[in-house]
């Protein structure tokens, strides 16, 4: 058997730092709200992301469950309350007016907000690519990254 060049040899790990996902402008937010207006899911999507930073992992799982009166300093609209389900952290967020009328213009008979055409509550792959499809009707250039928005709402 001949010898292994490669006994003890380690492989480098190449470090390399990027921005992550390209923003959002104030264009693409424009283009997507003027194609998607209030009362319709895209909206109440974009909303569900904007107001809560939530990750689809999470976003596709709230519903009218996660709202809470009873959460103190007191919230008009309540405070969506959810465990992420990436890091197992508790996340309580006010809900803002813009998201109570995006949930009161789009009314969901199910426990998410969000739901497929068939309505059945959306898979992490199944929104996001759903989510995509709505940008694109939107004529936005940008490749749909939820990130990229949360990018631009935290500045």
């Amino acid at each position: 058997m001949p010898d292994d060049a490669t006994v003890g040899v380690t492989r480098q790990r190449i470090k390399t730092r990027t921005e992550g996902y390209r923003t959002w402008t104030n264009d693409e937010i424009d283009k997507f709200i003027d194609r998607h207006p209030s009362g319709t899911k895209p909206y109440l999507a974009l909303m569900l992301l904007r107001d809560t930073g939530a990750r689809r992992g999470d976003a596709v799982h709230l519903g009218p469950q996660h709202i809470r009166h009873d959460l103190l300093p007191k919230s008009p609209h309540g405070y969506l309350r959810f465990v992420q389900g990436k890091t197992g952290t508790l996340v309580e967020v006010p809900v803002t007016d813009a998201l109570q009328a995006a949930i009161e213009a789009c009314p969901s008979n199910h426990l998410t907000f969000l739901v497929t055409s068939r309505g059945q509550p959306f898979t992490e792959a199944g929104f996001t690519n759903w989510f995509r499809d709505r940008c694109n009707e939107a004529y936005c250039r940008m490749v749909y990254r939820r990130l990229g928005y949360t990018k631009h709402v935290r500045g």
